[in-house]
């Protein structure tokens, strides 16, 4: 035995905390339903917060009809089933019929989104460390290039602190030149200082 349906749809809940279509059957494309549900919005949201299925016997006129290659007909009963993990809600599914769904269709599907659960779980579970894995991918490679720039800035410094030092090398060795020379000069005024009083002692003793 199977459970009988003849039209479903699928919301997933994610993490901006809403719940987005996931999957359909037999809809027709030009009539689709609607993309999300907040939490407690329409019959889809308020299965999600009350944490319990919810059945309809009189199926609005506005619900998506059944299509086939014979024709279209509107479901007669839906059925509105949360898919609980561990206590959070990881979804919603709707199933439309023609015939109410006998107790053992409910058992059957209470069973099936139990594994369906832990399905979803795992698979969110996968795509959550696929993305930290990104993220820490990501981050190692801007690490590294931060890194490399670091290691340029440094060799950039290192230059630039040889540059300043030769530099200050040659103003330390002109500063020793220019003393040298002030010294000279300084040698050589006080030996023109003594020759001029030695000529003005001569002049002296010639004038006399």
């Amino acid at each position: 035995r199977h459970i009988s349906f003849q039209i479903g749809t699928l919301y997933l809940a994610r993490e901006d905390e809403k719940l987005h279509l996931t999957a359909s059957y037999a809809g027709e494309h030009s009539i689709s339903p609607k993309r999300s549900f907040c939490f407690g919005e329409g019959l889809t949201g308020q299965v999600a917060v009350e944490k319990r299925p919810i059945t309809v016997s009189r199926v609005p006129e506005t619900y998506s009809p059944i299509f086939s290659a014979s024709g279209e007909a509107k479901p007669a009963f839906l059925l509105a089933q949360p898919i609980i993990y561990e206590d959070t809600v990881l979804g919603v599914i709707e199933l439309g019929a023609f015939a109410a769904f006998d107790e053992f269709s409910l058992a059957l599907l209470n069973r099936v989104l139990e594994n369906g659960a832990i399905v979803i779980n795992m698979a969110q579970s996968r795509q959550r460390v696929d993305l930290l894995l990104e993220q820490t991918r990501q981050q190692t490679e801007e690490l590294q290039a931060q890194r490399e720039e670091l290691q340029v800035s440094n060799e950039e410094l290192r230059e630039q602190t040889e540059t300043l030092k030769k530099s200050e090398n040659q103003l330390h060795q002109q500063a020793e030149e220019l003393q040298a020379q002030r010294e000279e000069l300084q040698v050589t005024n006080e030996e023109l200082a003594e020759r001029s009083k030695i000529l003005e002692t001569q002049q002296d003793k010639i004038q006399k």
